[in-house]
C-alpha cells in the first residue's frame, strides 16, 4: 500500500500573529462572499473553513508511533494565490521524522507544506511510499 507522507516539522509549524490576522481577515472575506445557504452551512462545521472544513477539532501528539481517537493536525501552505493557507489531517502513524496523513481532503502529493521560517518560509513536498502494512512506513527516502 501507498501512504502519504507529511514531515513532522510541518505539524509543529505555527504561523505568527500577523500571518494568523491576515489570515483569518482574508477566510472572514471569502465566508462573507459566498451566499447565504453555503455560509450557513459552512459556519456549522467549526473553524475548518473551506481549505479544511472536514475536521473541526484537533487532537493530542502521536509521539510512540501510534494513533490517538482524534489525532487532527493543521498543516500549513502557500495557495495558488500566494497566501498562507490551512489544511487539516487526521495523523496516522510516524517514524519519529514523518507521519503519515490517514485522511485529508486538502493535502495531495507533492504539495508543498511549510515546515518553518527563517528569512523565507521553508516549504517541503508530502509524498508517497510503499509500506508494509501496519506500523511506521518503512525508510528508504
Amino acid at each position: 500500500n501507498d501512504v502519504l507522507l507529511v514531515p513532522n516539522a510541518a505539524l509543529r509549524f505555527q504561523p505568527s500573529e500577523a500571518e494568523m490576522t491576515a489570515f483569518r481577515e482574508r477566510r472572514q472575506k471569502e465566508m462573507e462572499a459566498l451566499p447565504d445557504s453555503v455560509r450557513e452551512r459552512r459556519s456549522g462545521r467549526g473553524d475548518g473553513g473551506n481549505r479544511g472544513g472536514d475536521f473541526a477539532g484537533r487532537g493530542g501528539n502521536s509521539a510512540r508511533g501510534g494513533r490517538s481517537g482524534s489525532d487532527f493536525k493543521q498543516v500549513w501552505f502557500i495557495d495558488d494565490a500566494g497566501n498562507l493557507a490551512m489544511a487539516m489531517m487526521r495523523a496516522g502513524s510516524t517514524d519519529g521524522s514523518n507521519t503519515e496523513i490517514a485522511r485529508s481532503r486538502n493535502l495531495e502529493e507533492g504539495m508543498k507544506v511549510i515546515t518553518g521560517t527563517s528569512s523565507g518560509t521553508t516549504e517541503t513536498s508530502t509524498r508517497r511510499q510503499q509500506s508494509g502494512g501496519f506500523g511506521p512506513p518503512r525508510r528508504g527516502f
